[in-house]
Formats: C-alpha cells, structure tokens, sequence
C-alpha cells in the first residue's frame, strides 16, 4: 500500500511540473524566438520554456519498496517454527508468511 501511495505521488508531480511546462506566446512565435537562436533572451526563457528547451528538471526518485511487518499466519502457527528454528532456514515457509514473528523487518 505505502509502495501504491509513493508511486501515485511521484506520478502526480511529474504530471504537474510537466503541465507547468508550457509556452506562453502562441507556438509559431516561439519556433521564430528558436530559429533566430533567441531562446537565451530573458523573455524566450520564460514564455517559450517547452520550445527552448527551458522547462524546470525533474529528478525521479527511484521506487522505495516497503515491506509489511506482520505476519500473514496465526500466532499458533508462526511461534512454534520460530521456536523450531525454521526462520533462519532459507526458503523456508516460516521466513515468508511469520515476518515479525522471525523478526525479518
């Protein structure tokens, strides 16, 4: 849910700085400003920031994944194998649904 929530919000963002990238000045007189290689001059920078190539960056965050910690079993079921030893063993079923039981987060 906390990995659903993260992506829904960096996709947000990146929909509202990509919508703020616009041109003010109708499209043909930002292609002129750029032909004329006038896309340096103060007013292109901001009224043609989509045709000159001055729109604002955005930095995407790599995916942070989250892990619930709660077990997906029953305490009966989960603190026996704990006991057992079976969290340590790798593949085991314990290590995947006794999470917080074997202490894995």
């Amino acid at each position: 849910m906390k990995t659903t929530l993260f992506l829904v919000l960096a996709l947000v963002l990146l929909a509202t700085v990509t919508e703020a990238c616009n041109d003010k000045y109708k499209s043909n007189k930002c292609r002129k400003i750029k032909n004329r290689a006038r896309c340096d001059n103060s007013a292109a920078k901001e009224n043609c920031q989509k045709t000159c190539d001055h729109c604002p960056v955005v930095l995407a965050a790599a995916p942070v994944y989250t892990y619930n910690c709660e077990d997906k079993m029953p305490d009966f079921w989960c603190e026996p194998r704990q006991l057992r030893g079976e969290c340590r063993e790798r593949g085991n079923l314990a290590r995947s649904y006794c999470r917080k039981t074997c202490q894995l987060c």
